[in-house]
């Protein structure tokens, strides 16, 4: 994970078990990071539609929780905008 020279945008490249690459780029703010996926693979003998677009965003609520909201567009729905795929949301581990 690398920032830019601004300070505000941010590089984030992915090496997955399966030898695919991503990388995503996107826009830091205070207790919110948002990061769209530049490259998309998928495996060939995968029947889920392609995916054309990809946005995580997460979001700080507090010292205690995480959440991440991953949306996304295929090739037959939603022709413009995001549709929510999963929303998880992480508690901090007590020592």
């Amino acid at each position: 994970m690398t920032a830019g020279n601004n300070g505000l945008t941010l590089f984030l490249k992915l090496f997955i078990s399966n030898r695919f690459t991503t990388y995503e780029v996107g826009e830091v703010a205070p207790n919110k990071m948002i990061l769209t996926l530049k490259d998309i693979g998928r495996i060939s003998f995968s029947r889920d539609l392609p995916v054309e677009d990809l946005r995580r965003t997460f979001i700080k609520h507090d010292d205690q929780y995480l959440e991440q909201i991953i949306e996304m567009r295929t090739a037959t729905h939603p022709k413009q905008g995001y549709l929510e795929h999963t929303r998880v949301i992480y508690t901090k581990q007590k020592k």
